[in-house]
């Protein structure tokens, strides 16, 4: 059964994080852990508007996420109250998200200002690791839920894999968060996104060929 609005949904959330992974891979990268310290700490300083847009891009995609599921559970109204759950769950993650991602822009440049000493090394780990652990955490939980919730028939099959595969990899993501390694960040990011990007899309193809 067609339905506009949850596909105008799904699409705005798989371009929205497409759009952030760019962003994150291009204009956000001198200010990730991937430069060195001295050399970040010098990029954010001059508060380079890629970094300011990178973020707001990301705040915009925590809430597309959540409009995601939210309409997701409206349409198949989902077996008891565990979709409701889930979507509470993704929007207490969303919350940590957009508050970290405000951070990120207001304040971590004004540390940066000062260079790479203990204070914006210590702001930049906890800010990593709410965002990637925490928030992410919360993200992958709810998609596990909602991925499990989904209907047996071969019209969500791919949903429901890309749904698992989204979920397993920010499990991944989380555990990178924790670690702290550059290059398991990267990665695991760039998974996760990109399995939530095909997951979104996907549910738009199974919501308008389900009956």
């Amino acid at each position: 059964m067609r339905n506009p609005r949850f596909a105008a949904l799904a699409s705005t959330a798989a371009v929205l994080h497409a759009a952030g992974l760019a962003l994150a891979a291009t204009a956000m990268q001198p200010g990730t852990i991937l430069a060195g310290a001295e050399e970040r700490t010098r990029w954010l300083a001059a508060r380079p508007p890629g970094w300011s847009v990178g973020w707001s891009v990301w705040i915009l995609c925590a809430l597309s996420l959540v409009a995601l599921l939210a309409a997701l559970n409206e349409r198949l109204a989902l077996r008891g109250s565990l979709g409701t759950v889930a979507v509470g769950v993704a929007a207490a993650g969303a919350a940590v998200d957009i508050l970290c991602d405000a951070l990120w822009i207001g304040v971590v440049p004004e540390l940066a200002a000062q260079g790479p000493d203990r204070l914006f090394l210590a702001a930049e780990r906890a800010l990593s690791v709410s965002g990637t652990v925490t928030a992410n955490g919360l993200y992958s939980i709810a998609v596990g839920v909602f991925a499990a919730l989904l209907p047996r028939d071969a019209a969500w099959r791919l949903s429901r894999l890309m749904g698992a595969v989204t979920a397993l990899a920010g499990l991944g993501l989380c555990a990178a968060g924790l670690s702290g390694h550059a290059y398991a960040l990267a990665l695991f990011s760039g998974l996760t996104i990109s399995a939530f990007i095909a997951w979104a899309i996907a549910l738009a193809l199974a919501v308008e060929s389900a009956p």
